[in-house]
């Protein structure tokens, strides 16, 4: 069972240095009680890597908090 809860998936635009206007994801969860988010980009979005950034994230706060 995941130690944490995905709480949100929000679509976001951004411009890159370019110029040019891209697709991500802003993908809210809580672990311990505590919210934070990581930024996914359209072309890498998929369950798996969603997992594993979000895992490293939780493995730091772990870290972290002892």
């Amino acid at each position: 069972m995941a130690e944490y809860k995905i709480t949100e998936i929000r679509p976001i635009a951004e411009i890159s240095p370019q110029g040019k206007f891209y697709k991500k994801y802003r993908i809210f969860f809580v672990f311990q009680g505590r919210e934070d988010w990581i930024e996914i980009t359209e072309d890498e979005y998929s369950e798996e890597e969603d997992k594993r950034r979000i895992e490293e994230v939780v493995a730091e706060h772990k870290r972290l908090l002892g």
